[in-house]
């Protein structure tokens, strides 16, 4: 009878150790736990530029299309996330482009159940190119030159003409203003998580 019970309570802590062991791997697998390098789509509720932006300004985006592992919606679209400005530079003369560099720290799924995230652009954000406006400039300022060296009637007057020209053409790129970096409101853009997060079972 002893023996009987001692081997009734060897084979129950076995089942309870192998138990918890498949909880434990079950749970690691869940749907409901983002690894890190999950991709998530936003969208800003409001415009961020370099221009006005400012280091640790906040800022309020939301999740453009719902995050779906196997067939569930695990974050729906609308899903507010937090997030914080870490760099900003508004562009400068010289042709120098601004810089705008975003954080992404919070989950909200209600008033009472926010999580803390760890989001990075999956891209980091560019000015637009200018196209060939500043080409343009100086090859405007060296045609004035020419058109000076022409217009004295001597090689030399040529050579002063084109450096003359070259002058203006280069004060005019110098003096143009770089472009500054911007979100427009409800453009779609990709975050990055570099933390896992653990979801709640969303209840519908």
């Amino acid at each position: 009878m002893t023996l009987s019970k001692s081997l009734t309570r060897t084979i129950f802590l076995t089942l309870l150790i192998f138990g918890i062991f498949d909880a434990a791997h079950g749970q690691d697998d869940s749907i409901y736990r983002l690894p890190v390098g999950t991709r998530m789509k936003l969208k800003l509720d409001a415009e961020l530029s370099s221009k006005f932006s400012s280091v640790n300004d906040t800022f309020i985006a939301s999740l453009a299309e719902p995050v779906i592992v196997r067939n569930v919606v695990v974050v729906p679209a609308g899903t507010l996330i937090g997030g914080r400005v870490i760099e900003a530079k508004p562009a400068a003369s010289g042709g120098k482009n601004g810089m705008l560099d975003l954080s992404f720290e919070s989950m909200k799924f209600s008033d009472d159940d926010v999580r803390n995230i760890d989001g990075v652009l999956a891209d980091k954000l560019k000015s637009a190119p200018r196209g060939s406006i500043g080409a343009l400039s100086v090859i405007g300022g060296a045609g004035i030159g020419a058109l000076f060296g022409s217009i004295s009637g001597s090689s030399r007057g040529a050579l002063i003409g084109g450096g003359i020209g070259a002058a203006i053409g280069t004060g005019i790129a110098l003096g143009r203003k770089g472009k500054d970096v911007k979100l427009d409101k409800n453009v779609k853009f990709e975050i990055e998580l570099r933390r896992e997060v653990v979801v709640p079972v969303l209840d519908y």
